[in-house]
């Protein structure tokens, strides 16, 4: 009788080649994915340092860069100006700017800054504001405070949450190098690296070797330790806490 279908012989092949076939595919696909994974968070950094810059070229009214220091805006208000507001860290700025308490008031909402709060997320993480908080872990990134207009260029603006600013400094001699830390407790992209955007505007992905003072800085000595706003000078508001950079290298 002539037989129909696979036998087990035939069967086993086929399993096989689909299975090779599968692992073939695998790493074009997940370089794909990490791919992506690195621009999108190229672009929400973007979009968050073009929305801060539009306000300030706009306004009239003085920076909207975070301070600290001594707070002079009552938290009680319907809306917070976060020009008089002092902050310790980047989750409440984020929240007040994006004007995250009268968001189930349309009528009342009144945004500092042109941003969704997706924007603020890890990349394929959705923020639900909608419940009345913004929380540690759903922010992805560190920004500066106390900008200065005379501040150099290359100095980091905003830097993804798994880069530890207390090694950047206000000092720096252009020469010395020294690594930064990459907080593996902090992990956000399937690529070991960080994405950092400088006060010139210009955005791009590190990878971990570039996660030195030198990678940072360039070359360039400068020394940033004078200049204040309020008194104040520049330092980093991580998700959860202020980090002021090192005096000098």
């Amino acid at each position: 009788m002539k037989k129909t279908g696979f036998g087990s012989i035939e069967l086993i092949c086929a399993l096989a080649l689909t299975g090779a076939a599968a692992i073939a595919l695998t790493p074009p696909a997940a370089a794909a994915e990490k791919e992506a994974e690195r621009t999108a968070a190229i672009g929400k950094a973007k979009a968050i340092y073009q929305a801060i810059s539009k306000t300030n070229q706009e306004s009239r009214q003085g920076s909207i860069w975070p301070r600290t220091g001594e707070t002079t805006d009552p938290r009680d208000s319907d809306r917070v100006d976060i020009r008089r507001n002092t902050y310790s860290d980047s989750t409440e700025y984020f929240w007040d700017a994006l004007d995250g308490q009268n968001l189930p008031h349309p009528d009342r909402h009144r945004p500092a800054i042109e941003l969704s709060f997706d924007q603020l997320a890890a990349p394929g993480q959705t923020i639900d504001p909608k419940h009345g908080k913004f929380f540690y872990a759903e922010n992805m990134w560190t920004i500066a405070a106390n900008v200065s207009e005379d501040l150099p260029g290359f100095i980091p603006a905003l830097i993804s949450r798994n880069l530890d600013p207390s090694g950047l400094l206000l000092s720096f001699d252009g020469k010395t190098d020294a690594p930064l830390k990459l907080d593996p407790s902090a992990p956000l992209f399937k690529t070991p690296g960080f994405v950092m955007t400088r006060l010139d505007g210009s955005t791009a992905w590190h990878n971990p070797t570039q996660a030195t003072l030198k990678g940072i800085y360039g070359t360039t000595a400068f020394d940033i330790s004078t200049r204040k706003v309020s008194g104040q000078t520049l330092a980093y508001l991580t998700p959860h806490a202020i980090t002021p950079p090192a005096l000098k290298n």
